[in-house]
This record gives C-alpha cells, sequence and structure tokens, in this order.
C-alpha cells in the first residue's frame, strides 16, 4: 500500500520544458511482506498524467519467496485503487508469471483513472 500524493504532487518534475512531453520514470523498488516478514521486492515505476490519470508500470519482482514451500510460485501483480465510492474502485492483475519462480518479469502497464471524489454526488 502507498499514497499516490507524491507522484501527483512531483507530476511536474518529470516534464522536459521545451517539449512539454513526460521524461522516463525511474523504476523504484517496494518491499513486498507476508505476515510481517520480508518476502521479495516488486520493482515498477508510478507516473501520474496530467489528464487525471495514474500509469503505474509493473517491471518484475526479485527475491520472490514461495508461499506454498512446495513447487515453484505462480507470482502475479494485483493493482488496486481504493475509492470511497464503491463503483469507482479500479483494479488490475498482471498475467501469472508460470516459470517466473523467484524473479519474474512482467513489463505490464496499467492505467486508472484518477476522479476527484468530492465532485461525485
Amino acid at each position: 500500500t502507498f499514497s499516490i500524493l507524491p507522484y501527483i504532487r512531483d507530476a511536474a518534475l518529470y516534464r522536459s520544458r521545451k517539449t512539454k512531453r513526460m521524461a522516463p520514470l525511474p523504476v523504484q523498488s517496494f518491499s513486498l511482506t507476508h505476515k510481517n516478514k520480508m518476502c521479495g521486492e516488486l520493482r515498477m515505476s508510478v507516473q501520474f498524467l496530467p489528464a487525471g490519470s495514474l500509469q503505474v508500470h509493473v517491471v518484475r519482482a526479485r527475491n520472490l519467496r514461495n508461499p506454498d514451500r512446495s513447487g515453484e510460485p505462480d507470482p502475479y501483480v494485483t493493482l488496486t485503487m481504493e475509492s470511497i465510492v464503491p463503483q469507482l474502485r479500479q483494479e488490475y492483475t498482471t498475467q501469472v508469471h508460470d516459470d517466473g519462480g523467484a524473479d519474474s518479469i512482467w513489463n505490464a502497464t496499467f492505467n486508472f483513472d484518477v476522479v476527484d471524489q468530492i465532485e461525485l454526488d
């Protein structure tokens, strides 16, 4: 779980002043935990676009631990944007990486619509 507010605030930093196009964003690491234990790392970039869209590019996972303890893990990533208005909740899931093991690669991009929930009465 993380807040999108820093990405909204910093969106202007990644725009080129001359071309007004978005510069490539750095890939960040997010620690994964399960039952308060480290279970791997997710690498992705998050970008708030000017038209009220949040773009998340899921790159890869590293050092995943197998929760089943038998066989290889079949990892996937589920991204959810919660909302105070239930109809506006958005969720995307990557494909299951059958052969990914501890180091899976997805390179999947998802776009969330960011809606001003106060205006929706």
